[in-house]
């Protein structure tokens, strides 16, 4: 199955989490604003100190950015009539990609759908030739991990 990913991310006592803006971020309190929340699917298994989420889908922890200790931008990339763009979500029931530009020349010469700061298209997934992951230094300072690869190419095949 496709999996799109777009955001932060980190290695955590082993396990890949996703990063994410802690309730009230941006209300300028430091304290907030130094909090995130990470989590993993509920099939990883519950490791300690974290919380079930309310779907039951996840686990989830609070977190101060000093603890941890890496952090990585995850964007997944394709390309669709010859040009690059992000993949916003995968539909797997109706296999459509939803992909994304804020180039205005290209989104209104391939009438995209425009929106307030991007033009977005639906897709097939047979329209994409490429398909790929690239990973890039987050916005929290925090360095990337050692070992990560910082493109990876994905089956588009399902």
């Amino acid at each position: 199955m496709i999996k799109i990913r777009y955001g932060i991310y980190t290695l955590y006592h082993g396990l890949e989490m996703l990063v994410t803006e802690h309730y009230g971020h941006g209300l300028n309190d430091p304290d907030i604003e130094n909090r995130r929340l990470i989590s993993y699917p509920k099939e990883k298994g519950k490791q300690e100190g974290f919380k079930l989420n309310q779907d039951g889908s996840s686990y989830y922890k609070d977190v101060h950015v000093h603890d941890l200790n890496n952090a990585y931008f995850v964007t997944t990339k394709l390309i669709y009539k010859s040009h690059e763009f992000i993949a916003w979500a995968f539909n797997p029931s109706t296999k459509h990609f939803t992909i994304y530009t804020k180039d205005a020349k290209i989104g209104e010469r391939m009438n995209f759908i425009k929106l307030s700061d991007r033009y977005i298209q639906e897709i097939t997934i047979s329209e994409v030739s490429k398909i790929w992951e690239e990973i890039t230094k987050s916005n929290l300072n925090l360095a990337l991990p050692s070992d990560i690869e910082t493109y990876r190419e994905l089956d588009i095949s399902i």
